[in-house]
């Protein structure tokens, strides 16, 4: 409970530094979408930080086609060629090197190692 904590602080004081966010997920799926829709409702939300979420690659599996669609997130989500340089939350990924991500070079703050 005390690290949960300790995490919430680490992130409410990364997120308030900032003119804004860039959300990437290197794999769209329910997991990775929830993560990131909830990170954006919290950073703008809380703190009034506008947001971006990016995905990388096909979104190509019935299921998160699925959801994709019924949820119209063609309309929140960008590809990640469209990603310019800005500070960046890596979600629901292990590795900021993950070869998913292409070209695009980030630099993800480590706020709560799992």
């Amino acid at each position: 409970m005390r690290e949960t904590k300790e995490a919430v602080i680490k992130i409410e004081a990364v997120i308030m530094r900032l003119d804004q966010l860039a959300i990437v997920i290197t794999q769209v799926d329910p997991d990775a979408i929830s993560a990131a829709l909830l990170l954006q409702r919290i950073t703008f939300g809380k703190f009034k930080k506008p947001t971006k979420i990016y995905y990388c690659g096909p979104v190509d599996h019935p299921q998160n086609k699925a959801i994709f669609n019924v949820f119209d997130l063609d309309k929140i989500f960008e590809p990640m060629s469209c990603y310019k340089k800005e500070p960046i939350a890596l979600v629901d990924s292990s590795s900021a090197k993950d070869g998913r991500l292409g070209s695009a070079e980030i630099d993800p703050k480590n706020i709560y190692p799992f």
